[in-house]
């Protein structure tokens, strides 16, 4: 018997990565959005433990200018993983053609509490909690983070 469910619903890692595939499919037509692969860099950390990463989505726009997304549950937004991302995002705020952001599932109560931090003042860092709102974020995290 054949599957009936789409490739995308049998590699994804959460309904929530699911959710936000299915929104950036409808970006559009000047926006191409696909699943991220493994960044070749290693990133050091603040410790200056070295590690690799994988952006759970990459949008590129006609010009090749790249977004790479995390998506997190508002409960994921701990400490430590905002020190990850800050490594990661200093590492594609030196490349004029790629930024980073973080999408969150949910609301903002703890995040905002971690991005006040000065250290996280970098960050995009947005909230969603419907694929229309997700779309919403990545379009306007788009337009503002790449110098016109």
């Amino acid at each position: 018997m054949k599957d009936s469910q789409p490739n995308r619903y049998r590699d994804s890692i959460s309904r929530v990565e699911d959710q936000v595939f299915i929104a950036l499919q409808h970006l559009p037509s000047l926006y191409t959005a696909a699943r991220g692969t493994l960044w070749r860099e290693q990133i050091e950390n603040l410790a200056g433990s070295p590690f690799r990463y994988k952006p759970d989505f990459e949008v590129t726009d006609q010009r090749g200018r790249k977004l790479f997304i995390e998506v997190k549950s508002e409960r994921a937004m701990t400490l430590p993983n905002m020190i990850h991302f800050s490594a990661i995002n200093d590492m594609f705020r030196h490349r004029p053609d790629t930024r980073f952001m973080v999408l969150v599932w949910g609301n903002i109560l703890t995040t905002s509490k971690f991005s006040s931090f000065p250290e996280f003042q970098n960050l995009y860092i947005e909230h969603a909690e419907n694929d229309y709102e997700a779309r919403g974020c990545v379009l306007r995290v788009f337009e503002s983070a790449f110098d016109r």
